[in-house]
């Protein structure tokens, strides 16, 4: 399990989405999927804080917005929102949320750490997450649950942090 094999699944499985796809007019991605692969970067993983407290198991979303807002109003962007797809071991990849420190470190407050779990997503501005929440009841950009994903019709977002150290 290596980043290798997330980005070949993320292309095989947007090519078979836009390949059952029914053409929208004006739609700049065909699937999530798409729009991460192009949007996207690989975040370098790290064990949990001892200050950070774990959330839930299977609500990331929920986790990880929860921990970039409220840090946030405490320390402005001590952690930022990732949306994107993760792979842990002896799994496969699904889509996930998670934050990042300043160094660009993972901050999973949901997930177990595993020195091995790749994870390859988007930054979302705070501001933009506390928008689609808002409009949808949703926590989530990007998440399937979620109607409201006007990203993959324009291709544009509000991103944030675009000073962050890349690996």
């Amino acid at each position: 399990m290596n980043k290798l094999h997330l980005r070949n699944y993320l292309e095989k499985v947007a090519q078979l989405r836009q390949s059952m796809a029914q053409p929208r007019d004006g739609w700049r991605y065909t699937s999530v999927e798409q729009y991460v692969i192009e949007n996207g970067r690989w975040w370098q993983n790290a064990p949990l804080p001892s200050t950070v407290q774990r959330g839930r198991k299977k609500e990331c979303f929920f986790n990880a917005g929860n921990l970039a807002l409220n840090s946030g109003r405490l320390h402005p962007k001590l952690y930022r929102y990732i949306e994107g797809f993760a792979w842990m071991p002896e799994s496969i990849p699904v889509m996930h949320a998670w934050c990042v420190d300043r160094k660009g470190k993972v901050i999973d407050p949901t997930w177990d750490y595993h020195p091995n779990t790749v994870y390859f997503g988007v930054c979302f501005d705070a501001d933009y997450l506390l928008d689609v929440i808002s409009c949808t009841g949703n926590w989530g950009i990007l998440g399937p649950d979620n109607p409201y994903i006007p990203l993959l019709r324009t291709g544009t977002r509000n991103v944030a942090w675009e000073s962050i150290t890349r690996p």
